[in-house]
Order: C-alpha cells, then sequence, then structure tokens
C-alpha cells in the first residue's frame, strides 16, 4: 500500500501548470514553502524558532530543580539560601520571558512571510488562464474564494508554526523531564543471568507509568468529546463567507438597493444568512462547552494527582527529601504536560484541517479551471469551442454553435464567418438571442458549445461591457489606465483620453481615491463609467474592440460623440458592437443580425467616421487639483 507521502506526491505530480499543482494534498501544500525559493531564510527563521524553543524548555527544567533547592532551604529554615533562591528563580523567569517574546517576534516574522507566499501562489493560479472567471461562471464550484486566500491561507500559516513549536517543545520536555525523573528517583539493582543491572527503580515506573496513563486516557476522550468540531469548522467557514459576501453586494450595489428601496429583502438576506451562522455556531458551542468542561477537570484533577503521586513516591523511596518530593511532583507534571499536548492542540488541529481541506481544494479546481474546455464539460454539458491565436488579418469563426450550460440545444450557428481587420460591425437581435454570448465566445470566455474561433496573433483586445468594472479602493488615474499600472502613461496622453471620451470635468480629481468620501466606483453615474471606459479604450489603443451595450446610458448626442471619437483615433481598429439603439448603426460598415437562431449578414449601414462625419470640436482640459 502506498504512503500517505507518496501517494500525495503522485497526485501532486501528475501536473505542474500553476504555482498551485502541488499543493492539491495536505503533504502538498504544507511543504510547497520549504521547497520554494524561500527556503533558505525560511529554513534559518525555524532554526532559530527551535533554538529558542529548546532553551525554553531547558528553563523549565531549571525550575523544576529550583523546586528542590528553595523546598530544601524551607526546610532547613536558611533564609540566606532562601533568598538565593528567590533571587534565582526571578532570574529564571526573567529569561524564560525574554525567550519567548525572541520566539514570538521570530515567529510572527516566519508567519507573514510564509502567508505572503502562499497569497501569491493562490492569487497567480487563481489570475492563470482566467480561472477566476470560469470558476466563477458555474455557480456552486467553489464558495468564498476570497476568504480562501485572505484567510484560510493566513491561518493554516499560523497554525502550523504554532503547531510545529508546540510539537517541537513537548517532544523536547517529553525527554528531558524523563532524564529528571530517572534522575530523582534513582536506580535498582536487578540480577539477569548472574549479571547485575542498574534500571529504572519502582518510584520511576509509578511516576511516568501515571503520567502516562493520565494523558492517554485525557487524549481519548477529548477525540471522544471534540470530534464533532471537524465538520462543524469547515462549515462555519462557509456560512461565515456567505455573510460576507452578501454585505459586500450591499455595499457594491447600494444605488441599486436604494432606488429599489430594496431594504427590507436584504434584511432578510442579511437575517437568514447570519441565522446560518448563528445555527451551526451554537453546535460548535455546545461541543466547545464540554471540551472546556473537560480540561479544566482534567487540568485541575492533574494538578492534584501531581500532589498524590509526589507524596507516593516520598513514602516509596524513603530517601527523598521534601525539596526532592516537591521537584517530583513538578516533574510529574511537566511530563504528563508534554504527554497531553495533542489535548491542549485539538481544537486547532480540526480549524487546520478545515482550512486545509477548503484550500486543498481551490486548489484542485484552480487546476481544473486551466483547461476550460475539460472544465465545462466535466460539469456536463458540450464544451468543444476552441478559441485560439493565429497569423492573419481577420477575425474567423468556423462552424460555431453556441449552447446554453444547461441544454444540449444550440442557441445561435454560425457556419462561417470572417470580419477583415478594420472593420466596424453592429450585431443585433433580440434579447437572449445571444448576442453577448458570441462576443463571449470570440474572446476565449464561453466554451459552451462546438467550433472554432481564430483571433489574429498579436492583436490586443479590449472589452466594454454594459456594467463597467471600476476599481475599489482606486483613484480615477488607475482606474482610466487599467489594465496597466498608472506609470505607463503620461499625463498628457491620459488627459487627452478624457477629453475624447467626455470626462473632462473630472480630470481635477485624477489623482484622488474618492469623491467627497465616496469612492469612483459608487460615486460615478452609469454614464460617466461608461465614458471612463471608452477612455481607456482611446489610452490603450487596441486593435480589436468589443462593445456590449457599452453606450446605453448615454443620450443620442454623447453616443455618437465617443464612437466618432473612437474611430477618430483609431481608424484601423476592428469594432465589433452589440446594441439595441438605432443610432449606432451609422458608426458601423457592416451590420449581422441575429434571428431564428442564425445570424444573418445584413450588409447595411453608412460608412462612419470620414469627412462627413467630424469628431466635434474638444474643450481644452482643465489642470488637476493640486
Amino acid at each position: 500500500m502506498i504512503g500517505f507521502r507518496k501517494r500525495s506526491e503522485l497526485l501532486a505530480s501528475s501536473s505542474h501548470s500553476t504555482p498551485v499543482s502541488t499543493m492539491r494534498s495536505a503533504w502538498g501544500l504544507y511543504s510547497a514553502f520549504w521547497r520554494s525559493g524561500e527556503k533558505k531564510k525560511a529554513y534559518g527563521m525555524a532554526a532559530a524558532v527551535a533554538a529558542m524553543t529548546l532553551a525554553d524548555v531547558y528553563l523549565g527544567v531549571q525550575i523544576a530543580t529550583w523546586w528542590k533547592d528553595m523546598y530544601d532551604a524551607i526546610t532547613a529554615k536558611d533564609l540566606m539560601d532562601i533568598g538565593k533562591e528567590s533571587a534565582m528563580l526571578a532570574g529564571l523567569f526573567v529569561g524564560k520571558a525574554a525567550i519567548i517574546r525572541s520566539r514570538h517576534k521570530l515567529g510572527m516574522g516566519l508567519h507573514i512571510m510564509w502567508r505572503g507566499w502562499l497569497t501569491k501562489q493562490f492569487t497567480e493560479a487563481w489570475m492563470s488562464n482566467k480561472a477566476f472567471f470560469h470558476l466563477n461562471n458555474v455557480p456552486g464550484t467553489i464558495d468564498n474564494p476570497d476568504a480562501r486566500i485572505a484567510e484560510d491561507a493566513d491561518r493554516v500559516c499560523g497554525h502550523l508554526i504554532g503547531l510545529g513549536m508546540g510539537g517541537l517543545g513537548a517532544t523536547t520536555a517529553l525527554i528531558s523531564f524523563t532524564a529528571l525523573m530517572l534522575s530523582i528517583s534513582g536506580t535498582m539493582p536487578v540480577t539477569i543471568q548472574d549479571q547485575i543491572w542498574n534500571l529504572p527503580s519502582v518510584t520511576f515506573w509509578f511516576g511516568f507509568g501515571a503520567a502516562a496513563a493520565c494523558a492517554a486516557a485525557g487524549t481519548y476522550l477529548t477525540h471522544k468529546i471534540g470530534s464533532p468540531l471537524f465538520k462543524l469548522n469547515e462549515e462555519q467557514q462557509r456560512r461565515e463567507g456567505n455573510f460576507r459576501t452578501t454585505l459586500m453586494g450591499m455595499r457594491t450595489n447600494a444605488p441599486e438597493i436604494a432606488s429599489y428601496e430594496g431594504q427590507k429583502v436584504e434584511r432578510f438576506k442579511l437575517r437568514e444568512a447570519f441565522h446560518e451562522i448563528r445555527l451551526n455556531w451554537n453546535r460548535m458551542r455546545d461541543v466547545r462547552a464540554n471540551l472546556m468542561f473537560f480540561n479544566m477537570v482534567y487540568a485541575d484533577s492533574a494538578h492534584l494527582l501531581s500532589v498524590g503521586i509526589g507524596g507516593a513516591a516520598y513514602a516509596m523511596s524513603k530517601t527523598m527529601t521534601f525539596g526532592q518530593v516537591m521537584m517530583f511532583a513538578d516533574t510529574f507534571n511537566q511530563l504528563r504536560g508534554s504527554m497531553s499536548w495533542f489535548i491542549n492542540v485539538y481544537p486547532a488541529l480540526f480549524e487546520l484541517t478545515a482550512m486545509k481541506n477548503r484550500l486543498t481544494s481551490f486548489a484542485e479546481k484552480i487546476e481544473e479551471a486551466q483547461d476550460a474546455s475539460a472544465f465545462y464539460a466535466k460539469l456536463g454539458g458540450t464544451a468543444n469551442i476552441n478559441a485560439d491565436r493565429a497569423p492573419g488579418n481577420s477575425i474567423r469563426i468556423e462552424n460555431l454553435l453556441l449552447r446554453r450550460p444547461t441544454s444540449t440545444e444550440p442557441m445561435l450557428t454560425v457556419p462561417e464567418l470572417e470580419i477583415p481587420m478594420g472593420s466596424r460591425v453592429l450585431i443585433t437581435g433580440e434579447s437572449g438571442s445571444g448576442k453577448s454570448t458570441l462576443l463571449h465566445a470570440i474572446r476565449g470566455l464561453w466554451k459552451y458549445g462546438d467550433g472554432h474561433i481564430t483571433l489574429p496573433e498579436g492583436k490586443k483586445t479590449m472589452f466594454a461591457p454594459q456594467v463597467p468594472h471600476v476599481l475599489e479602493a482606486s483613484t480615477l488615474r488607475e482606474n482610466i489606465c487599467y489594465d496597466d499600472m498608472p506609470d505607463a502613461f503620461d499625463d498628457e496622453a491620459v488627459y487627452g483620453a478624457m477629453v475624447r471620451a467626455g470626462i473632462a470635468e473630472l480630470i481635477p480629481d485624477i489623482d484622488r481615491m474618492d469623491r467627497n468620501g465616496t469612492s469612483w466606483r459608487n460615486s460615478l453615474s452609469v454614464g460617466q463609467k461608461q465614458r471612463l471606459v471608452f477612455a481607456r479604450i482611446l489610452l490603450h489603443k487596441p486593435d480589436i474592440i468589443f462593445l456590449d451595450e457599452a453606450t446605453s446610458a448615454l443620450d443620442g448626442t454623447l453616443q455618437d460623440n465617443v464612437y466618432r471619437e473612437l474611430i477618430a483615433a483609431l481608424p484601423h481598429a476592428t469594432i465589433i458592437s452589440v446594441a439595441h439603439r438605432r443610432g449606432v448603426a451609422a458608426h458601423h460598415t457592416r451590420h449581422l443580425h441575429i434571428q431564428d437562431g442564425k445570424l444573418i449578414d445584413i450588409h447595411e449601414g453608412p460608412q462612419a467616421g470620414n469627412d462627413n462625419n467630424p469628431p466635434p470640436r474638444r474643450p481644452q482640459p482643465p489642470q488637476p487639483a493640486p
């Protein structure tokens, strides 16, 4: 039978297409960071943390030894020794506190380094080949990816570091305090085959056996009581994510909710989401309360047991001093504590398991989504639309058949279509006929169906949807320069694009994060957002432009202006528009209409952007605010 680690390695090695391809198993997730380019620094920090953990255990042994010297001094009523031992204990406590502080600081540094690396791997993989889009495009595939990246990755790193330090400390303490108990108890001569062997005394076996039995019973009962936490923790993470998603939706769609007077429905949705949290929370509360009750009884009973064990050892040994008895009792307690490590970390182990499952399943889904066609086909339905790039000077569609995810019936059939570069094509049709889906298929985002789509190699594309994407927590400049960095364009280019798009009045606020305390996403009207997207297009100068109802919120004059500016600035660009409004046709050279599931080439619409349609006179840009 293949061992867990070997089986995990075989699974992880099956594909290496993304940074998380090796993290689809527990071993792969836990070990990836320690095999990465950060491993030298990570191992150095881990070694320092381990050294401090060993030093902490060493001081714990010294404190246990102190009990003997202190109580022997008290028994002898030696004030000088009592003062000396008190000062010694103070020094040990200060040293222990300093070590714990330094270890905590180093552990936190290792934590953030590991978390940063892991977050980077998941975000890069999530973005790779538009996996984020495909996973979001199929409801129920993966829930709350934001929480998995932001929270689960953080907690997994923190739990693993904490458990690693605790496990090392417990193991070292077990060895150290076993040796200390042996030195206190002494040995007894045993004759075996005429040879005398000095074996651990009965006192040692009594103390060690009692500690082991106590820890074993405690571990068994802890597992028995706390095992339901495994599924409850995982379920809690899911429900918390759903509640957070509902809150984020309210923030994002605040204007629409207010316009619809939708507070009643939103309030109900929030109550329902939180009710689900409360139900699972109450189940967790009951299990944790039972576990806490047992742990307290276990700890108090063990403390009393240590006193009894010390007294019994004193009676059995007859040679121990009172100080040795107290040291024996403390050693027993420390030994029992190291053996009971599992009891102390039991809740953390279940939390770690739940978060590990969420991250490994996320990595698995990310890998599946790298091949979009196989991903959609696996979920049901035919997903055989192949969109690629090839040398050429036109967009070519061959034997295209678009389907809906839940149906085998064709939505739209396009046997053959060629759109030469420089064309301006308008696509019309009834709502639900497949206009926007056709655009998504050409862009490689819709896979349900069959057929082959080829875009010219090396040509930059941009897409303007009906509801534009405006970044949160970003300046207006960052939004206009998207999907590039702001320093990629100089002021003159950015201001010019804004003037052409008809948003010159926003130039003074270009480097502000918000307007009157409200983010640009929520303060701009839909019409302003649509013109902002046109500014992006004018700034980036793409070769192929897809416009999906991109002027639906503009009046006729503004619509004509942005189209004329676009054609004047990018006369050789290919423009493919989806629109319902008649005025859009004047700016296109070709008209395709969808009717009864077929694409009809109407070939109507005058040439736009010629001398008879000059672009409007542009106002001079105002200066940006200081």
